[in-house]
């Protein structure tokens, strides 16, 4: 059973995710379920206490998951990359609406998405996993910073846009212009770029092996965009 509830519309998101993911813990022990997979968020590798309030909040339901008596296997991923991905449409629509991407220095860590193909193939592989209960991190061969990842967008999407780095420019407030100018709710973007302020990267291949048809060849950036892109006028 699949597991892919993120309750990030609001303020109170944390509280949301922790109530869907008791309720849904229920409900698999009621039903003898032996299996969840869950689509999560990848973890920086930092202090509990450095971590967003959006990967605390994915970290709580993998931990109220875990605690039901089924094999779960979560899958972290850091930016999906495909259309109605949260992460994706953030990066369509800033590349699309702000002619000048501001950049703070804090956004200068790294990133490995992941294209939606991909994902989608070890969701499959997750089901048909032998092992043990475990997490893995699912990411593309490419990882780059956060400003070449835009960059990159703008570039396949026939757009020119000026990048421009600004040190010490306020998190909250990033996410509160970004958040009124794109369609994506304000709190869920507020969030969303907590997060960049740590290195987002998979760590291991373990999944490639594990999860994934023997052979599979992992989309780069360039498969992954063409999907989602339409001729755009600059």
């Amino acid at each position: 059973m699949y597991y892919r509830i993120h309750g990030m519309g609001g303020n109170d998101f944390a509280e949301t995710d922790r109530k869907a993911a008791a309720n849904f813990a229920d409900g698999v022990r009621a039903q003898n379920v032996d299996r969840i997979v869950y689509f999560s968020g990848l973890v920086p590798d930092v202090a509990d206490a450095e971590l967003s309030k959006h990967i605390k909040s994915r970290r709580e339901v993998e931990r109220i998951l875990s605690g039901v008596p089924a094999t779960v296997v979560v899958l972290r991923a850091a930016v999906l990359l495909g259309s109605g991905s949260t992460s994706f449409e953030i990066i369509r629509q800033v590349s699309e609406r702000m002619p000048v991407h501001t950049l703070p220095t804090w956004m200068n860590s790294m990133v490995q998405p992941i294209a939606l193909d991909d994902a989608l193939e070890a969701l499959v592989g997750a089901l048909q996993y032998a092992g043990p209960s475990r997490h893995f991190g699912v990411g593309s061969p490419d990882q780059m910073r956060y400003g070449a990842l835009l960059d990159a967008y703008t570039s396949h999407a026939g757009l020119t846009r000026l990048q421009v780095e600004v040190p010490s420019l306020p998190t909250a407030l990033v996410g509160t212009l970004v958040g009124s100018l794109i369609d994506v709710p304000r709190p869920t973007v507020e969030a969303l770029v907590e997060s960049l302020h740590h290195d987002m990267v998979a760590g291991d291949v373990d999944f490639h092996e594990m999860l994934l048809p023997e052979g599979h060849r992992l989309v780069g950036l360039d498969e992954a965009f063409r999907p989602s892109l339409r001729p755009r006028r600059a």
